[in-house]
């Protein structure tokens, strides 16, 4: 999944936590493959279709797919469509800052409010390590409409990896945070009296 390290040929969930910076050659590669891709809505949609039909497991997170079973109903589908713009005004916003970047090791996502769309998520039962699978359906689109026009290279990929990253781990982040919200919360609910 995503792009090899040594260890196995995969990526761990700790391996992402602890994501090194991007660094100059990698932003270089970003752009390119940014530049490369004309429609980047066609990027989310991609991502969204090949997520419900490659990893059923996650389907469920969204509830709108819960009857989408053929590529047409998913492309077709209104909140499909929906969901995946918005996940591509995200990636664009954090995209377009690390090309723009004057100093790689400095990008950072923090002013995307990334925890507090992973707080929401935290609700639809998204956890950490589904983003694994999301930079799989996500990798495998890019490639996907970026061929004929430029040759998608590990390079790309492995800058691919590590903006998405950035992002993933912020929004489960805040998944966290909620969820140990919740738990707080539910410790602190006093016990009923079995008087009243």
């Amino acid at each position: 999944m995503g792009v090899a390290n040594s260890k196995n040929g995969a990526f761990t969930l700790e391996d992402v936590i602890n994501m090194p910076p991007l660094n100059l050659k990698e932003v270089e590669a970003l752009k390119a493959s940014w530049d490369a891709i004309k429609n980047k809505e066609d990027i989310g949609i991609s991502t969204m279709v090949r997520i419900f039909q490659e990893h059923k497991e996650i389907k469920s997170k969204w509830i709108f797919a819960t009857n989408l079973e053929t590529e047409a109903e998913m492309i077709s589908n209104s909140q499909l469509r929906y969901h995946a713009k918005k996940i591509m005004d995200v990636l664009s916003k954090v995209v377009v800052k690390a090309i723009n970047s004057t100093n790689p090791e400095d990008f950072s996502v923090e002013e995307f409010e990334l925890a507090r769309l992973g707080r929401n998520h935290f609700h639809y039962g998204v956890r950490r390590e589904h983003f694994l699978l999301f930079e799989e359906a996500l990798i495998y689109s890019l490639k996907k409409h970026t061929s004929g026009k430029i040759t998608f290279t590990p390079k790309m990929e492995r800058a691919w990896h590590k903006v998405f990253w950035q992002v993933a781990n912020k929004i489960a982040d805040g998944i966290e945070l909620e969820e140990k919200d919740n738990l707080c919360l539910n410790n602190m609910t006093p016990p009923k009296n079995d008087d009243e």
